[in-house]
């Protein structure tokens, strides 16, 4: 029987913090980096469009790769970080999450099979009161589903497991950095106020190009750090516009798939739950968000998703 192989051994591993103007965020964020039982051969972080030195100054204390992306979008800077690194496995973590110390090494251990190019982890909200902990999981998912999963186009569910969610945020995750070639990267369309959803479209375009991923729920961080009530309900609301500019987007830039994107949306506003997506039970009963109040948010979805259509339009005059 052959020994286990240390991860250590076959990948090298790069973390990409993207920030902007958190620097009091980022500082915790690198202490709990600087923990990890796996040492990453990288640490850079992506200052985008800074407002001030700030970030500057936190990376260099630290000691890790400091660059800037002067473009203003998450997936511009989130590309530019994997532009600049040279390890084999890219890992992705907000600014303001805190990586349980064996995080990197849990992702490095599923990369190990090497038919994954990308791989999620579990984001957990900190236990804090009861309606905190109830926000964020409607934000970012409640992050008790505990079993591993792997996924590609043989699985029945792979659409919507990959395009809504169901294998993390990119506040956790990771993918190898040969898949850039292969998939061009996160869509500069996305990852703007107002244009979320771009991870989630990064690990459908994937697996809908043929290629397996994962899910990790050993990679765990927490995530948010520190929110009022008040700040969580204003970011669910927030998140329920873009989710409605990211579905506008989905059915016209994946035409084949709008049977699969109608059918998922009907069945959403029925109730039916998914188990995949270990949601919580009548969220609006628990939170005192009024209907009112996401159907407003839902209507303005609809404006950002014009607006990212008139921004795309202009970009695509002013290049030619």
């Amino acid at each position: 029987m052959s020994s286990a192989v240390s991860p250590q051994e076959n990948l090298s591993c790069a973390v990409v913090i993207c920030t902007r103007n958190r620097s009091v965020q980022l500082e915790k964020c690198l202490a709990a980096v600087s923990e990890q039982t796996l040492k990453p051969a990288e640490i850079i972080v992506v200052d985008n469009a800074p407002d001030d030195n700030s970030t500057r100054e936190t990376a260099s204390r630290w000691g890790v790769q400091y660059v800037v992306e002067p473009q203003l979008g998450l997936s511009r800077a989130r590309n530019r970080g994997a532009s600049e690194s040279r390890s084999d496995i890219v890992a992705y973590i907000d600014d303001d999450a805190l990586p349980q110390r064996d995080w990197l090494a849990q992702f490095v251990t599923v990369f190990q099979q090497p038919e994954i190019l990308a791989a999620g982890g579990r984001t957990v909200p900190p236990q804090e009161s009861a309606e905190v902990v109830q926000l964020c999981s409607m934000i970012q998912g409640p992050g008790t589903a505990l079993e591993p999963l792997i996924v590609d186009k043989a699985h029945p569910q792979w659409f919507e497991i990959t395009a809504f969610g169901g294998l993390g945020g990119g506040g956790n995750m990771a993918l190898r950095r040969s898949a850039f070639s292969q998939w061009g990267g996160f869509d500069e369309r996305l990852g703007f106020p107002g244009a979320a959803g771009e991870e989630q479209f990064a690990v459908f375009s994937l697996v809908d190009k043929g290629h397996r991923v994962a899910y990790v729920p050993e990679a765990v961080v927490t995530h948010p750090s520190v929110y009022t009530v008040e700040g969580l309900r204003a970011r669910y609301l927030e998140g329920c516009a873009y989710a409605t500019s990211y579905l506008l987007f989905l059915f016209f830039q994946a035409p084949r798939y709008r049977t699969q994107l109608l059918k998922f949306v009907y069945e959403g506003f029925k109730g039916v739950r998914r188990e995949w997506r270990h949601a919580p039970e009548s969220p609006r009963a628990k939170t005192g968000l009024g209907r009112s109040k996401i159907f407003a948010a839902r209507l303005r979805g609809l404006w950002l998703y014009f607006r990212l259509r008139n921004r795309t339009a202009h970009n695509a005059s002013s290049s030619s």
